[in-house]
């Protein structure tokens, strides 16, 4: 099928092998973006952009308009893609530290913890505000810039974090709408990819 002209953008739906799944987020590795994808049984799977969109791998359904260029804010694919290698191993090492405060795992998830995870200022049983003083103490920064920081993170995911200047506004484009992220406690980077036993 040819996807000239598609918009890839959350909300964007896809027939793979034999299921609906829907973007539900973008992540940015080293490796290339990825899609966060959710199936009708609400599992979440990674999945490279490149794969995603390889002839015969899935079928594109169309529906919604989706992000369009005339859009006041950018696509979170886009604002990520716009950075410099040192700009986006700042930001991935950003969105481990807020992860880390959300959910205790700089994953994201703690069925992929790090030695010595959870660490006990970050166990998931904590009040979020304490968990926000210690990474605020910890990285030498205000309460208020942590918390304006996982506000952003759940907004928009790890383009959240990318400094004003690296967007078109402040927001990002969902067709949730702001602030619209239905699982804010389900963190990308958590996610396994397609192959890893996500799906």
């Amino acid at each position: 099928m040819s996807r000239a002209g598609a918009k890839l953008g959350i909300g964007t739906r896809f027939r793979l092998d034999g299921e609906t799944v829907q973007v539900v987020d973008f992540a940015s590795l080293a490796t290339g973006m990825e899609v966060v994808l959710k199936d009708g049984r609400d599992r979440l799977a990674r999945m490279s952009v490149r794969e995603l969109l390889s002839p015969g791998r899935a079928q594109l359904i169309p529906g919604s308009a989706g992000p369009s260029a005339a859009d006041d804010e950018d696509v979170p694919a886009v604002v990520l893609d716009r950075l410099t290698r040192e700009a986006r191993k700042s930001l991935l090492e950003r969105a481990e530290h807020v992860r880390e405060m959300l959910s205790g795992y700089r994953s994201g998830s703690e069925k992929l913890p790090r030695p010595g995870e959870p660490r006990a200022q970050y166990l998931p049983g904590l009040p979020l505000q304490e968990r926000y003083a210690a990474k605020a103490s910890e990285l030498g920064v205000t309460d208020r810039t942590v918390q304006r920081w996982a506000r952003a993170f759940r907004e928009c995911g790890e383009a959240g974090l990318v400094p004003k200047a690296g967007r078109r506004t402040g927001s990002c484009r969902s067709p949730m709408g702001r602030g619209g992220r239905r699982h804010p406690e389900r963190v990308p980077g958590g996610v396994p990819a397609v192959g890893e036993g996500g799906s």
